[in-house]
Order: structure tokens, then sequence, then C-alpha cells
């Protein structure tokens, strides 16, 4: 951009202002301007103005400004960052009294802007002029993020809901009873998959009763949980291919293809699984989490030092009657400084031998607590 004042001077705009005027940096002098939309012409166009009403401006108007007129509203986590590292005030606020933080919120900012946010020191509970507070002051949050590997990282966010006294979690944490969650229950798409699953034959022919669907719903939760389970049998291609057109069942869909059966023991596998519900680690989130137990650990203890009488997961069956101490000893694995899991070895020995025959880009970081391990099954 180019502003004229009878020399030409050249000037890059950083920022346009509520009231039409522009903040404008010079090219040959080491100081900012604000200046009216009229002495403002794109450059290469010769005409100007020859009056001169340039005035300074600090450097952390300019900042701040460009931190709550353009980088929090791009949702852009980098040009934060730039911002604030060359000295933007993370508390600083607009016209309205709002924060970055509640800015950010508002525009459904990454979770990661949000982090970065709060450890430069943004007040989470701040209110606006307007009385409005960060999640209406109703929330606190903690986000664990643990590097697994040189390609991934993993985030959790935890939720406190002070006035239900509901801690709200994505992964972490899991609960799984034996009876098939009501929402498969609700619509007869769902039940198919559990009659699907219900089967020990390609051509079998099951009814639906509650025995049959807590029988799919075991096979289920096993299966998303572990990926091959213990007591999962894969059939022979040829098997399972020339069953598929004899299929009794045909409305289960998949062309009448079960390429699989399972043990009898598959029941107890599901029973070290959901050992009656009681909260547990996912398989694979345990993995990942014991590559950072000290963030691990920190996160779990900031959690647990929080008030609440419920936790609704993500995941699986909710809400769960849990308070802060026994959220915290699902994590007793991070103290014991063992990775040892109460499911089945059987069950988990695809993932640990899947895990640690990755190729070199995607290996997971060595892990002081070493590898997954179960109990022993028999199954």
């Amino acid at each position: 951009a180019r502003r004229v004042d009878g020399d030409f001077g050249e000037g890059i705009v950083l920022d346009t202002l509520d009231d039409g005027s522009h903040l404008i940096v010079w090219s040959e002098e080491d100081t900012a301007a604000k200046i009216s939309g009229a002495e403002l012409m794109p450059f290469g166009s010769g005409i100007g103005l020859a009056t001169e009403r340039r005035q300074r401006v600090a450097p952390a108007f300019i900042l701040n400004n460009f931190l709550l007129k353009t980088a929090i509203p791009s949702n852009d986590i980098s040009r934060v960052q730039m911002v604030v590292r060359d000295g933007a005030d993370v508390n600083c606020t607009d016209a309205d009294g709002n924060s970055p933080l509640v800015l950010a919120a508002s525009n459904a900012a990454s979770v990661a802007m949000v982090q970065f946010l709060i450890s430069r020191g943004a007040h989470v509970n701040y209110s606006s002029a307007a009385g409005s507070a960060l999640f209406g002051g109703e929330f606190e949050f903690e986000v664990l993020t643990a590097k697994a590997s040189r390609e991934s990282v993993y985030q959790e966010a935890a939720f406190l809901h002070k006035p239900s006294r509901t801690l709200l979690l994505c992964d972490a944490v899991i609960s799984t009873s034996a009876e098939p969650p009501p929402i498969l229950l609700s619509e007869p798409e769902y039940r198919r998959a559990l009659l699907y699953h219900a089967r020990d034959d390609p051509l079998e022919k099951v009814e639906e009763s509650p025995a049959v669907l807590r029988k799919g719903w075991e096979r289920i939760a096993l299966f998303a949980n572990f990926f091959m389970p213990g007591s999962l049998v894969t059939l022979e291609t040829g098997a399972w291919l020339s069953a598929a057109p004899r299929t009794p069942m045909p409305e289960l869909g998949w062309g009448g293809v079960l390429p699989f059966s399972w043990k009898a023991s598959t029941s107890k596998a599901f029973d070290a699984f959901s050992a009656g519900g009681r909260p547990a680690v996912a398989p694979i989130i345990q993995i990942i989490l014991s590559r950072a137990p000290e963030q691990a650990s920190a996160w779990v203890q900031r959690v647990a030092s929080w008030d609440f009488v419920s936790v609704v997961p993500a995941h699986f069956d909710a809400p769960l009657a849990v308070g802060p101490k026994e959220f915290a000893s699902t994590f007793d694995f991070l103290a014991k400084g063992t990775n040892e899991v109460r499911f089945c070895d059987e069950d988990v020995l695809f993932l640990r031998e899947a895990l640690e025959g990755l190729p070199p880009n995607l290996a997971l970081f060595d892990t002081p607590l070493g590898s997954l391990r179960g109990q022993r099954c028999d199954l």
C-alpha cells in the first residue's frame, strides 16, 4: 500500500479498524501509523493528499488488535502464536470486553489454539464487560497431549461441568456392561448388527432374543477394543465364500459373508474385559499414554482434583457413577510403572505384536512401562 503526504511513502497495511482507518508500518521508518481510508491508495496510483496526519501508534496496540481482529477469527494457530510471541497480550480485550480466549471459544477454535492461549497465561474464568465468561463460567477443562511416535500426537480433553458435578471425557476411560446399550436396541438396523455377530457359523440362523443380542454385543465390544481378539477364529476363504450365497439370513447384509467364528471361551474374555462394568483405560489408549507417563500422570492428577460424582465418556456405557478416587485408580498402571491390564493377554496379543512390528517411520517411542500385558485366560 502507498500513502502520500507531499512525498511518496510506502508501507504495509497490518489491519483495518472498526472506524475504517488502517494500521500501517512504513517501509523506510521504524514507526507505525494510523491513517484514514482517504489517505490510503493502491500502490502505483500516483495520486495523493498533501496533508500530513500521521500519528504514532504503540506497537502493543497493533499487536493486540491484530490478535483480536485477525488472528483469532482466522482460526489459524500459527498466526496466533506469531503475534503472541511478538508481544501481544493474551488478556487484552476488544471494544466489547472480549478476551482472545473468549473470542476463540465463541469462534469454535481448535483445542490446540485454546491450549496455547492458556499456556501463555490467558485467564480461563475471565468475564467480558457484558458478563460472558468462557463456557459461561460453568466449565473447567484440562487437555492432555501425548506424543507416542514421531508422526503422531494424541490429545484427550476432560471437561468438568461444575453445576452438575459431571466429568465429560473423550476416549481415555470406558465402561462396558453385559447388556447392549439401549441405543443399539432402539432400531432394527442396530439389532441386525447384533444378530450378525451373534452367529457361530455363516449358515447358522439365529432368532432374536435377549441372550442372542447379548452374545452379539460381547463380540462387538471385543472387536472394537482389540481388533483381532484372542477368541476370534478366522475362517478359510473358501469356506465363507461358498457359504455366502446360501446364507439363511440375507437380511443381515454383507452379501451373506461371515468370514469368522468365535471360540466357546468368548464370554470368558468379555468378562475379563468388562469386569462388571468397572471403568478401564481402552487398550490402545493405554499403549499411547504409556509413551508419555509424566504428562498422563499430571493430567490425571489435575482431573482427580476436581469435584465430580458422575463421568460421561464418549464411548460405551454412560453416565458412570464415578468420583475422583475411582477415576484416578483407573490409571494405576502409571503409578505402578507397569503396562499391565486386567484383560486377557490373548486379546491384547494382536495389538502388542502389530505395534512392535511397525516400520521405523511409524514406530512408537519406547516406554519405561514395558509392553502391554494382560492376564492369561487360556482362551
